[in-house]
């Protein structure tokens, strides 16, 4: 008998998903809160030393920041989601990709200004970094329109790749068929001249092989031909066998 295989210590896929989605979504509320109470002075002061106080470097600064906190997350977690590794090696990868959103994190943080903190951060970059949290979100929303108008066009091309090979695998089946009909045809074509080539030579043979007369006759020539040939011979010589008119038979001359 054979042995029972061991079953696997992974949970099921819909498992798996359900654990990743919910430890995103914590770490994201954590994230949230931490930069609400305890980062949102720190990243005020990174920003301003970016900007400046300048309105273009500010409106640069927050357009790199919001879709790069935007794209980078987002292309980690799809690969996180495609790459065939253990559930427990994605779900890191999904909190790396978590983290890098922390400068959106807290730049929303800040803008909302739920803290005190927070208030006096939001001062502090509205005075020495102008224009960038409104760069931010814009340039986190067409990030996320780049992101999803990526993931709509890749599907779509699997998918028209896969119709591809089956169309192609449908034609050479066809295209096969299609030879396969012409050699039967082919065969067949020489098969029927083969045939008439044997047939005429079977009638040539039979032709020379047809003892006197015309070809086509068989047998000797007929009675009636052979009487005809005597008749004319019997004409042309009158003289043989036969007695002239006035001739005596018993004298042989001339009566007068």
């Amino acid at each position: 008998m054979s042995e029972p295989k061991p079953q696997s210590s992974a949970p099921p896929a819909w498992i798996r998903t359900l654990t990743t989605i919910s430890g995103a979504v914590i770490i994201a509320i954590v994230l949230f809160v931490l930069g609400s109470a305890l980062l949102p002075g720190w990243w005020a002061g990174v920003v301003t030393g970016w900007v400046g106080g300048v309105a273009s470097a500010g409106v640069l600064a927050g357009l790199l920041c919001g879709a790069l906190s935007v794209l980078v997350p987002a292309a980690i977690a799809f690969l996180a989601v495609r790459w065939r590794r253990p559930w427990r090696t994605r779900l890191i990868i999904g909190g790396v990709a978590l983290l890098l959103t922390l400068p959106l994190v807290l730049t929303i943080a800040i803008d909302t200004a739920a803290t005190s903190v927070a208030l006096d951060a939001r001062i502090d970059m509205e005075i020495g970094a102008p224009s960038f949290t409104g760069a931010a979100y814009g340039g986190a929303i067409g990030a996320a329109v780049v992101a999803t108008a990526a993931v709509v066009l890749v599907r779509r091309w699997r998918t028209s790749r896969t119709e591809v090979k089956a169309l192609r695998g449908t034609v050479a089946k066809s295209q096969e068929s299609e030879r396969a009909r012409m050699r039967r045809e082919e065969a067949a074509e020489e098969a029927r001249t083969q045939v008439a080539r044997e047939a005429a030579a079977r009638a040539r043979e039979r032709e020379r092989g047809t003892p006197g007369g015309r070809p086509g006759t068989d047998g000797p020539p007929s009675t009636d031909s052979t009487n005809s040939t005597n008749s004319t011979n019997s004409t042309d010589n009158p003289d043989d066998g036969s007695i002239s008119d006035g001739e005596d038979p018993g004298r042989g001359g001339r009566t007068t």
